[in-house]
């Protein structure tokens, strides 16, 4: 399913369950349904039948989510509140009659061109790879459930370091080669090998600053594809600049190419705060501030993330840019 029909079934779901806390009016339910069928999205797929596999994707919710769901709903037309807890008889019940809601408008329900393979896209089915791994066993609940990592630090290294395997360098230090058209790229989808490097060759070269951040990095075999390269660097400068933002709180520091970008972004009084909890990493971002030229535009601070930003909320610290780039599941 294309993304956007995707987003909209649980929008549509998601507005149902609203409705059922009290969150929204009986009115505001049936305006957001009647929006989403006007725009031909989809508030309704087949796959939302399979009542195993909805259940399954809630549990690996509540995993990554600290024991919550977190289920993101409109409280009120125009703002957000969350569900925490849906049980497997919740689920059972709700997807039924939203089923049957949704039955009752135009199509069924159903979106136009909902699926990749209607718009002249792959099927996800036959190249999504390692994604569908184990998703039957999910679906039934029935699979040999692994031991979760104790630390984002074992999780780098007993999952991430095999996913990463193929992973190519993504900071370049040189400018590539001027040609009198702009090459030529015959992929409209961020999802193709090459599309990275191509931006990249398209794309300003980074700074000494951040150029210094891939060095160390490398030189310190530390696992480099937490790094946010060259493209996320340059639009995280560029962002910053664009907002006019002079206080940043940068969340998950690693060797500190995120930190470096805002801190080229923000004025000659700004400031970028960043937060990370690995010690050995902060080591190696502390030596690469000193030796950048807006050393004196960060704050580094090690510690739990939580800890240090209940610290700054009790000193009344306020920022016009945060950027959560760590152990999300934390």
């Amino acid at each position: 399913m294309l993304h956007g029909h995707a987003v909209a079934t649980c929008m549509g779901y998601g507005s149902y369950l609203a409705r059922l806390e009290g969150f929204i009016t009986e009115q505001e339910f049936k305006r957001i349904l009647t929006l989403l069928n006007t725009m031909e999205l989809a508030m309704w797929h087949d796959i939302m039948d399979n009542h195993d596999l909805v259940a399954a994707a809630n549990k690996k919710a509540h995993q990554k989510r600290g024991g919550n769901l977190c289920a993101p709903v409109p409280r009120g037309l125009g703002s957000c509140g969350y569900i925490n807890e849906l049980s497997r008889e919740k689920i059972d019940t709700t997807l039924d009659a939203y089923k049957a809601i949704c039955k009752t408008f135009t199509r069924g329900g159903y979106g136009i061109d909902m699926h990749c393979h209607d718009v002249g896209l792959e099927d996800p089915s036959t190249v999504a790879g390692d994604a569908l791994k184990g998703l039957s066993d999910q679906s039934t609940g029935k699979g040999k459930q692994s031991e979760q990592p104790s630390s984002y630090a074992e999780w780098i290294k007993t999952a991430q370091t095999s996913r990463n395997a193929d992973w190519t360098l993504n900071v370049m230090s040189e400018p590539a080669q001027n040609t009198a058209n702009p090459p030529k790229f015959s992929k409209f989808s961020c999802f193709h090998d090459g599309v990275e490097q191509y931006a990249m060759q398209n794309t300003s070269i980074v700074s000494k600053n951040l150029q210094n951040v891939h060095k160390v990095t490398t030189e310190r075999k530390l696992f480099a594809p937490c790094m946010v390269g060259s493209l996320e660097a340059q639009f995280l400068r560029m962002q910053t600049q664009l907002k006019g933002a002079k206080r940043v709180l940068d969340v998950g520091t690693f060797t500190g190419m995120s930190a470096l970008a805002f801190a080229e972004g923000v004025p000659e009084d700004g400031k970028v705060v960043t937060l990370e909890v690995y010690a050995e990493t902060a080591k190696a971002a502390q030596e690469v501030f000193a030796l950048s030229t807006v050393a004196h535009k960060i704050d580094l601070r090690v510690g739990s993330a939580v800890q240090l930003m209940q610290q700054l909320k009790s000193q009344g610290e306020h920022f016009d840019i945060i950027f959560l780039d760590a152990d999300k599941e934390s």
